[in-house]
């Protein structure tokens, strides 16, 4: 998270106020590539059993998937594990889910891509849409400041 901060303040020009508020709440909701990595392996195991997967069972397969990325953050090695709790959730079998354990470390490269670049577009379209709201606050903050250094020059000039 600190080189995604850093990169969202200094490449892409975003307000560091945006950047410290959102970017946490991004991240720890935004898990999309993850559930789609899960999704897509239920899928490629029902698949390879072949197993028909109707509207229905693909529908409770992409909502157990999503649920299950969210009880499973920060857990290690959770794209080997999180398919067995999906198939079983699904009357699936879990026979086969050991063929997904040798190529998961190089999906979870490109999950970890589709999560950040989720993160950071989340992060610009909040910092485009208060703009307004931003500029608004500085030019209150900037009036309240002046007005108290003023009292505070009256003040002393008082004395």
């Amino acid at each position: 998270m600190p080189f995604t901060s850093s990169c969202c303040r200094e490449c892409n020009k975003i307000d560091s106020r945006i950047i410290s508020f959102m970017l946490p709440i991004a991240t720890n909701i935004n898990i999309n590539g993850t559930a789609l990595y899960e999704a897509v392996a239920v899928v490629f195991i029902a698949q390879l059993n072949n197993i028909d997967l109707d509207f229905h069972l693909l529908f409770t397969v992409g909502i157990t998937a999503a649920a299950f990325c969210f009880i499973s953050r920060g857990a290690p090695a959770r794209g080997a594990m999180m398919p067995l709790f999906v198939l079983n959730a699904v009357g699936l079998p879990v026979r086969d889910v050991w063929i997904l354990v040798p190529v998961e470390w190089i999906l979870d490269h490109f999950t970890t891509v589709v999560n950040v670049l989720g993160d950071c577009i989340g992060v610009a379209l909040v910092h485009i849409l208060s703009r307004e709201e931003l500029s608004t606050a500085e030019q209150h903050r900037d009036r309240a400041r002046t007005e108290d250094s003023e009292g505070a020059r009256e003040q002393e000039t008082a004395m």
